[in-house]
């Protein structure tokens, strides 16, 4: 299986081929998406000692539960379904937070723009596109390694 480092300069290494695709996708939001998916997002996280939760500094204990229930190679590096699966698990953490924060009497307002669905659907086929990379080195990794003799 690639190291971190592998993983990382791989990802980076595609991300120009990544960037060019067809409207109505933005570049940018892509882009941005990609690096966090490659970067923060990382089916990886599923290991609790991976350069993708080390990125994340003191935050990285909000992914310890996440990475005892995803054992590693198991359902975080199902192409979709992990990206969804890790989205869900932050966004809930994201969602605690913001009942505290309302509960402690912060007023919250959250704003949307016209322009957020293309943006963000951009971004999300961005980190889409890093987090399938990531899992199709890691298979590729695994065949070539079944493939060579002992």
């Amino acid at each position: 299986m690639p190291s971190g480092k592998v993983h990382d300069a791989f990802n980076l290494a595609l991300l120009p081929l990544a960037i060019l695709t067809p409207k109505p996708l933005e570049p940018l939001p892509l882009a941005m998406g990609y690096i966090v998916g490659t970067m923060f997002f990382s089916p990886d996280l599923d290991l609790s000692k991976s350069r993708a939760a080390a990125r994340w500094g003191l935050l990285r204990v909000l992914w310890l539960p996440y990475a005892k229930v995803a054992a590693h190679r198991r359902i975080s590096h199902v192409p979709v379904l992990g990206l969804i699966l890790r989205t869900a698990y932050l966004c809930i953490l994201c969602m605690v937070v913001l009942i505290f924060l309302i509960a402690c009497g912060v007023n919250i307002r959250l704003a949307f723009h016209g322009a957020l669905p293309r943006h963000a659907l951009s971004f999300i086929i961005g980190m889409l596109i890093a987090d399938t990379l990531h899992i199709a080195l890691d298979a590729l990794s695994s065949s070539l390694k079944r493939l060579m003799p002992k």
